[in-house]
């Protein structure tokens, strides 16, 4: 099972945005295999249309008893079904490919539906996600994810909020709550300076499967072409 934690992504963009970011988590156990698992994106997102982002970097990890190195590189395609605000729900998916660069590690596509629903100064946010692991250390059915995001926006430099952050686990093993991982925990998000975006997160394990916390952190530099 990976890791349940990850950004959570908006569906909507904005034509000829530009964007250099770079994400990841750490997390904090008192068992040495689920202590200090490290991973990172660094990527560059460009939207060349009204309705179509792409973005391509590089994925990087440490596991508890490594250090850190080059996981890989991915390729991501987001599309926006529709004009923002015109539906009850703004909606969007997005395809990953990742291609491993270490040995051991396999490949994989994943598909996410992304829901944003805004009410007020309330952004609410819903990601569920299908992974399914391509190559020859390739293992079992897609992975199920589900990450869900709640910010009230205060002014642009600062939105309180909170996450939830779950991996359900393989479609064909089947697993109860106490095997998932499962999170939940207060969030920060802004942007400051008109072109710098941030996220900070600190969750806590509520499932056994789960490591005690993790943090989730998010800088973006953002400009327009």
């Amino acid at each position: 099972m990976a890791c349940a934690i990850d950004k959570v992504d908006s569906p909507d963009v904005e034509k000829g945005e530009l964007d250099f970011e770079s994400s990841g988590f750490r997390t904090f156990d008192s068992h040495s295999g689920k202590n200090n698992l490290q991973d990172t994106e660094a990527l560059v997102a460009y939207v060349p249309t009204e309705r179509w982002e792409v973005d391509v970097g590089g994925l990087f990890g440490k596991a508890p008893d490594q250090s850190f190195r080059t996981d890989g590189v991915l390729i991501e395609n987001a599309l926006q079904f529709s004009e923002k605000g015109s539906q009850w729900v703004d909606s969007g998916v997005m395809i990953t490919l990742r291609g491993s660069t270490r040995a051991g590690l396999p490949d994989s596509v994943a598909a996410k539906l992304l829901l944003e629903k805004d009410v007020g100064k309330f952004i609410n946010i819903a990601n569920f996600g299908l992974e399914q692991e391509a190559g020859s250390h390739a293992s079992g059915g897609p992975d199920r994810t589900f990450e869900w995001s709640t910010q009230y926006t205060i002014n642009d430099g600062f939105a309180p909020g909170f996450e939830v952050q779950s991996d359900l686990g393989k479609a064909n093993e089947g697993s109860r709550f106490s095997q998932e991982q499962h999170y939940i925990g207060p969030a920060i998000y802004g942007t400051f300076l008109d072109h710098f975006h941030y996220e900070a997160a600190y969750l806590v394990g509520i499932s056994s499967a789960a490591s005690d916390s993790a943090v989730r952190f998010l800088f973006q530099y953002q400009t327009h072409f």
